[in-house]
């Protein structure tokens, strides 16, 4: 599913961009917090930089967000609050989030496990 929307992106804007790096971050913190609604503030604060560094300057953030709540990434939702499409999406991002800080830190693991809220997220087979 993220692959195509990477897909879509290129095509509409002309430029390869890891939206699932970025997304990933945002699920993550969503998790970590305990609330799946993060505000466009939120958001706009990761992807800004990350438009950036991967030389993007002819896409500003809010047109990525806008973009990602017309193909149904997002929905948004009162008070200038965005969430996933579905509970599985912030799920499958937050965990690539985490194992990729994983990668970096084994000791990253035990530390979000010790929060209850990780422990559904997180159904290790």
């Amino acid at each position: 599913m993220f692959d195509e929307v990477t897909v879509k992106f290129e095509v509409k804007f002309g430029a390869h961009f890891d939206l699932v790096e970025v997304l990933s971050k945002v699920a993550y913190e969503a998790v970590d917090r305990g609330e799946e609604a993060r505000t466009l503030a939120d958001i706009l604060d990761l992807l800004e930089p990350a438009l950036r560094r991967a030389e993007i300057k002819n896409v500003n953030a809010s047109e990525v967000v806008n973009w990602l709540v017309s193909n149904d990434v997002l929905v948004a939702s009162p008070n200038s609050r965005v969430v996933f499409f579905h509970q599985s999406a912030t799920e499958y991002l937050a965990a690539c989030e985490l194992a990729r800080k994983f990668r970096l830190d084994r000791s990253v693991l035990e530390k979000t496990l010790r929060l209850t809220r990780w422990i559904r997220h997180c159904f290790l087979r």
